[in-house]
């Protein structure tokens, strides 16, 4: 035979049931909910001889089922819906909960596509599920979890999205155009885009959309970055034309909402490269004041915030356009500024004509990204010719040279 006994605490020293059986498996009911049980199990010889116990095992029971709310439904965008409930109560243990989960499947029995959101705050009573698609029915369970997040599940019902978050307008009279959106995440109150007069000739429609399908993960030959959120996300289209001046791309976002670990001073606007499914950093300024990231681009796809993560040494600089052909209009070598990018935080940064002439110097900020616009200490355009970039970092010294074509 076999003794199988479950206890509460790990000595077995309280409340311990014993179950003997010639089977490989015992059964133990009347347990309280949301409770660890320790177990183990010993072989029974002849004469009454009992074996040393096998190695404790831990399990815990599942917890109640919580109870709908009644209006579980709010909040319902085009890629996510807020679901409430009624929580199970805090105390006695047993009858309460380590946290919530909340599943939302295109299919009534949970077979097709599932998204899910957690919490672990026991008192919780709504999540919001992202994700989702646009104009589509979703089907939601909430799940109380156990010591071991495992849920006990009670169907909500089903809820349709909403359909595509848009703002369009059409240039007329050679006046400037401004498109605002609030997208349906948390992080971000607005989205604005500002276009100056002579961008477009009159009759251009142009539409900024919120993303609705979850960005896939970042990549950047320009620097290691993150998505802040792969729910944030803007389209912008101007019917395939491209604008012929910069516009001015302004993403308000709430202070409460973003992750306090990201440092916001490290948050950059890209811009998506869809043949090459690689994000290019955008000069952005970071407004504390009035909570707004702001960027510019004379080119439209789809937008993000990303959060960029500085290198720590001098390995992986890298500097772009070279040549730098600024103001000759060169489809691949003109551009606003001269990058460097992936450089270490803390770092410094000089240049020097290639006689040794000191032109201009800048600390490496948090971003690990410096923008010089072609001009020397003073303030004046520097001409043609090449130039040396000095990078030093704690006592390592890297040199570089670039060109600039005027």
């Amino acid at each position: 035979q076999y003794r199988a006994q479950i206890s509460p605490v790990s000595d077995f020293s309280v409340s311990v049931v014993s179950s003997e059986t010639f089977n490989l498996n015992a059964a133990f009911a009347g347990l309280l909910g949301h409770t660890s049980y320790y177990l183990r199990v010993a072989s029974l010889g002849i004469g009454g001889g009992v074996s040393a116990y096998n190695q404790v095992t831990a399990s815990a029971t599942l917890t109640g089922t919580p109870t709908a709310a009644a209006a579980p439904f709010s909040g319902s965008f085009a890629s996510s819906v807020t679901v409430s409930w009624t929580p199970l109560p805090l105390a006695p243990a047993d009858q309460s909960a380590d946290g919530y989960r909340v599943d939302a499947s295109t299919a009534s029995d949970f077979t097709g596509d599932t998204f899910s959101a957690f919490t672990f705050n026991p008192s919780a009573n709504s999540l919001a599920v992202a994700g989702l698609r646009q104009d589509t029915t979703y089907t939601f369970r909430v799940g109380a979890l156990n010591h071991q997040n495992i849920p006990t599940y009670f169907v909500v019902g089903s809820t349709k999205t909403s359909g595509q978050i848009a703002s369009s307008g059409t240039v007329s009279g050679g006046l400037p155009l401004t498109l605002n959106l609030i997208p349906s995440v948390a992080e971000l109150t607005n989205v604005r885009l500002s276009i100056p007069s002579g961008t477009f000739p009159d009759g251009t429609n142009v539409s900024l959309i919120a993303i609705n399908q979850p960005l896939s993960s970042a990549q950047s030959s320009q620097g290691k970055v993150t998505l802040l959120s792969t729910q944030i996300g803007i389209e912008i289209d101007a019917n395939g034309s491209q604008p012929l001046k910069p516009v001015t791309v302004t993403f308000d976002y709430s202070p409460a909402q973003i992750p306090a670990s990201v440092d916001l001073d490290t948050v950059v606007i890209g811009r998506l490269d869809g043949n090459l499914n690689l994000w290019t950093l955008i000069p952005t300024v970071h407004d504390p004041i009035e909570d707004k990231f702001i960027a510019q681009t004379d080119h439209f796809s789809t937008f993000a915030p990303l959060v960029i993560t500085a290198p720590t040494t001098l390995d992986a600089i890298q500097i772009f356009p070279i040549p730098w052909k600024t103001g000759t209009g060169d489809s691949n070598y003109d551009a606003q500024f001269l990058n460097f990018t992936n450089l270490p935080l803390n770092g410094n940064l000089r240049m020097y004509t290639i006689l040794g002439e000191f032109i201009w110097e800048k600390a490496v900020p948090s971003t690990g990204i410096v923008r010089w616009n072609g001009k020397n200490s003073l303030g004046h355009d520097v001409g043609s010719g090449t130039y040396l970039v000095v990078f030093t970092h704690s006592g390592h010294t890297e040199v570089r040279r670039v060109v600039v074509v005027r």
